[in-house]
C-alpha cells in the first residue's frame, strides 16, 4: 500500500485538534524553558552585537568597530552553551511526550510533562546519530563532487562547468532522500522502544514520494505560520532588509553599518522587558514553539502509524 499523503495530512490535524488541551498540557512547561534559554541567550548575543558596533558609549561607528570585550563574548558563549544544552534535553521531551500519547496512548497525569526517560534518551540518541549521519554524507559527497569536477575539467573545460551545476543538485536529492527514509525515526524510537534507523528505513521503502509530499504540506503549513509570526512580531524589519539589501547593491558601508544599528535596536526591544514589543514577541515565539512541535511530531508519529499498519498488511 501507498502512503496515503492528503489521509495522512488531515488525520494529523484531526489529532492536534481533538487532542489539543492533551498537547497543551505537554508542551507548555518545556516550550516555557525553551523560550527562557533563547531569550538569555538572545540578550547576552545583543550585548556582543551592539559592542561590535559601538565605539564603547554606544554611539554607532562604522568605521572604527570596537573589539568584542572578553566578558561580553564569554558571556555569549556561555548563554549559547546553556540554550543547546536545554535545547538537546527539552526537543526529545517534547517529541516523547507528544509520541508516548499518540503511538502509545499514554497522557501525562501531571498538568505538566517534565520526564527524560528511556523515551527522550532514544530520540536524542537518534539526533546525534543522524547528524553523524548526515555529516558523513554531505563530506563524502562533497569530496565525490570536487573529484568528479577535477576529473571532468581535466578532460573538457565545458563538461567540468556542466558537471558542477548539476551534481550539487544531485547530492541534495539524495540527502533528501535519506532525511524522508529516515523521517519516522523519533516516532519509530517510541513505538519500536529502539534508536529507531532501522525501523524508519524498513517502514519507509517505496514510501519516499509519498513522504515528500506529506512533509511539504506541513513545510508550507508552518511556512505560512511562520510569515504571519514574523509580520506581527517584527513587522519594522522588513523594509529595513530592503534598504539593507539597497545599501549593499550600491557598496554603501557606512549606510549598512547604520542600517545594522537599527535593525539590532528593533530586535533589542523585541527582548527588552520594559518594551511593549518583548511580550508580543515572547508570547508569539511562545505559541510557534508549541504549534511547531505538537505538528512534527504529531505528523511523524501518524506517519509511524499508517506505515506501521501498511507493513503489518504485508506480513
Amino acid at each position: 500500500m501507498k502512503f496515503p499523503v492528503f489521509k495522512a495530512f488531515f488525520a494529523t490535524l484531526g489529532y492536534v485538534a481533538a487532542h489539543f488541551f492533551t498537547l497543551v498540557q505537554i508542551l507548555w512547561l518545556p516550550s516555557l524553558l525553551i523560550i527562557g534559554a533563547n531569550w538569555a541567550y538572545m540578550s547576552a548575543a545583543m550585548d556582543m552585537q551592539f559592542a561590535l558596533l559601538s565605539d564603547g558609549d554606544g554611539s554607532a561607528d562604522p568605521s572604527a568597530p570596537s573589539a568584542i570585550p572578553a566578558e561580553l563574548f564569554g558571556k555569549a558563549f556561555l548563554y549559547a552553551g546553556a540554550m543547546y544544552l536545554a535545547m538537546a534535553i527539552l526537543y526529545p521531551m517534547m517529541f516523547a511526550g507528544v509520541l508516548r500519547h499518540l503511538v502509545r496512548g499514554e497522557a501525562p497525569k501531571l498538568p505538566f510533562y517534565l520526564r527524560f526517560g528511556g523515551d527522550e534518551f532514544r530520540i536524542l540518541i537518534a539526533i546525534v546519530l543522524l547528524l553523524l549521519l548526515f555529516g558523513v554524507v554531505f563530506l563524502v559527497g562533497m569530496l565525490a563532487l570536487l573529484a568528479l569536477g577535477v576529473a571532468a575539467a581535466a578532460i573538457s573545460e565545458a563538461v567540468g562547468v556542466i558537471l558542477m551545476a548539476v551534481l550539487p543538485l544531485a547530492l541534495l536529492i539524495v540527502g533528501l532522500w535519506f532525511a524522508l527514509r529516515l523521517s519516522v525515526v523519533f516516532a519509530a524510537a517510541v513505538g519500536e522502544r529502539s534508536i529507531g534507523i532501522a525501523e524508519s528505513w524498513r517502514l519507509t521503502k517505496g514510501n519516499a514520494w509519498g513522504l515528500f509530499f506529506f512533509w511539504l504540506l506541513f513545510w508550507l503549513l508552518l511556512a505560512a505560520v511562520s510569515v504571519l509570526f514574523f509580520l506581527v512580531v517584527a513587522a519594522g524589519l522588513g523594509p529595513l532588509f530592503f534598504e539593507l539589501f539597497t545599501a549593499a547593491s550600491s557598496n554603501n558601508f557606512e549606510a549598512i553599518a547604520e542600517i545594522q544599528q537599527r535593525m539590532l535596536e528593533l530586535q533589542r526591544d523585541m527582548i527588552d522587558l520594559s518594551r511593549p514589543g518583548f511580550w508580543v514577541y515572547t508570547i508569539g515565539a511562545y505559541l510557534f514553539t508549541i504549534l511547531y512541535a505538537a505538528l512534527w511530531a504529531a505528523a511523524g508519529g501518524v506517519a509511524y502509524r499508517y506505515l506501521s499498519a501498511a507493513a503489518g498488511d504485508e506480513r
